[in-house]
């Protein structure tokens, strides 16, 4: 029977606003560099696998080929690492020596490709591994900064995420428009420039719990698999690309996309449940998937586009998913960020290489054989639905929360009590959502001005709902309201 209630509590927690109860000081200011600094490393990512940027020389595809395959090995094998290795290393701001040779790394591993490598026509393997070497310092940055994000809030992680995105693709088009090798060293220098701003981003954060002891943290294994599946679908719908067209230009089209539809969000009056965007993720990749056999443009790129718009759509909304989970549950973000894009990574790889064999064998022009791929996608997408229904009997930490090694119970946090106990009362008093969720920041003793930075709102609109919440509650101040949480 209790177990029930839980359950019931959790389910209801689930499309709510999450809180946490310490007297941190997170949203004092808006910082610029949060975004930029993310920015920096999507741009990264993404221009490095524009062969008509990076280095924008059509007699060197073949080892650009390699390049990207080497990237992607890279990325996989040192996620996979840092995933077992996630107790011992905990937080990469412990370890900024390692972060700074591995960006350095990476740095000097874009400027050399583009310059010396690809030039030379080295032989295949040495391409392979020295883009696999380039690949670490972007893994090292994905983690370092989904730590950073996993320690705000649920607005500041809205806010931010929808800055990152936007910043992306400005900083695309600005780095597209400058001529050759400019553009290329820029692009090397964006490594460093992410992990400088990561440095003091995360020093004006709180820092993450550790571990606690004889506590085992399960992996959130359908958030991850869906993760995998989507990865999949996005690849293989752009079967039909051809070199120098989509990819990652759709990828950073579809990135800014997002970034808005986000920032659109975060000025609503009403807080904002992150599934709703896997709700709009599906039917974007069902007519993705169902224009895979129209080989007549620009269907096909249609549907390259698509296909990446959802991928990105669902992927932010499960990394997203994941850093509250973490922030809330006091769950160590490491290993779950880490395997989560070493399999998306892991599937990306697997697609990429199959489409090179189906160009090469020219079936990717074949209608039967497009058919086929859109059926793939289609019982692709079924699992993922299915996932998603099973997922219902799941509390909302989607399998995550810490598990006592004695006991076998869950190990709730002091975050995710305090938050049930703003929720019971929000329930009791007929609270709306915002009302709620500043409830949760007065409990906390937080000025007027730090709940303003906190939700990035008006110092009208702070005092509007607090009078409302006194009037609900009956509470006549601060002291009352903190007394009334408990």
């Amino acid at each position: 029977m209790a177990d029930e209630q839980q359950t019931q509590t959790s389910d209801k927690a689930t499309n709510a606003p999450f809180f946490f109860p310490e007297n941190e000081e997170t949203g004092a200011h808006m910082y610029p560099i949060r975004f930029l600094g993310l920015a920096f490393f999507i741009t990264w990512l993404c221009l490095t696998h524009i062969s008509s940027i990076y280095p924008a020389n059509p007699d060197w595809e073949a080892e650009r080929t390699l390049f990207d395959l080497g990237m992607r090995i890279g990325d996989v094998g040192s996620l996979a690492l840092f995933a077992i290795f996630a107790p011992r290393l905990q937080s990469f701001s412990r370890h900024m020596p390692m972060a700074v040779t591995t960006c350095a790394l990476s740095c000097m591993g874009t400027l050399l490709m583009a310059l010396c490598v690809f030039p030379m026509h080295l032989p295949p393997a040495i391409i392979i591994v020295l883009s696999a070497l380039t690949a670490v310092g972007g893994s090292v940055l994905f983690c370092f900064w989904a730590q950073i994000y996993s320690r705000m809030s649920t607005t500041q992680l809205l806010v931010y995420s929808a800055g990152c995105c936007i910043g992306a693709y400005v900083l695309s088009f600005f780095v597209g428009s400058l001529r050759q090798p400019v553009a290329i060293f820029t692009i090397s220098l964006m490594p460093l420039c992410s992990l400088f701003c990561a440095w003091l981003s995360q020093s004006a954060l709180p820092p993450e719990k550790p571990a606690a002891e004889n506590v085992r943290y399960p992996l959130p294994k359908r958030l991850i698999a869906l993760m995998t599946i989507a990865a999949l679908i996005s690849s293989i719908s752009g079967v039909q690309e051809t070199q120098g067209v989509g990819g990652s230009m759709f990828r950073i089209s579809a990135t800014c996309i997002v970034g808005i539809t986000l920032l659109i969000c975060t000025m609503q009056k009403h807080t904002i449940d992150f599934r709703q965007f896997a709700r709009i993720t599906f039917p974007i990749a069902v007519v993705a998937v169902l224009l895979i056999p129209i080989t007549v443009q620009p269907f096909n790129l249609v549907a390259s586009f698509l296909g990446k718009l959802a991928y990105v759509c669902f992927t932010i909304f499960a990394l997203m998913i994941m850093a509250t989970i973490c922030h809330r549950y006091e769950v160590p973000s490491l290993r779950p960020f880490a395997c989560a894009r070493a399999c998306s990574e892991a599937a990306i790889l697997i697609s990429v290489l199959s489409k090179n064999t189906l160009h090469s064998l020219q079936l990717n022009t074949e209608q039967a054989f497009l058919y086929a791929i859109a059926t793939i996608c289609i019982v692709l997408l079924a699992l993922c639905v299915l996932i998603w229904r099973r997922e219902k009997a799941v509390n909302e930490d989607w399998g995550a929360c810490g598990i006592s090694l004695e006991t076998g119970a869950r190990v709730i946090g002091e975050r995710a009590r305090y938050e049930r106990r703003c929720l019971e009362l929000a329930e009791t008093y007929k609270l709306t959502e915002r009302e709620a969720e500043i409830l949760a920041l007065l409990g906390q003793d937080k000025t007027r001005a730090e709940i303003e930075a906190e939700l990035f709102l008006s110092e009208n609109t702070i005092k509007t709902h607090t009078r409302h919440i006194y009037q609900k509650t009956g509470a006549h101040s601060r002291e009352e309201i903190i007394s009334l949480i408990g």
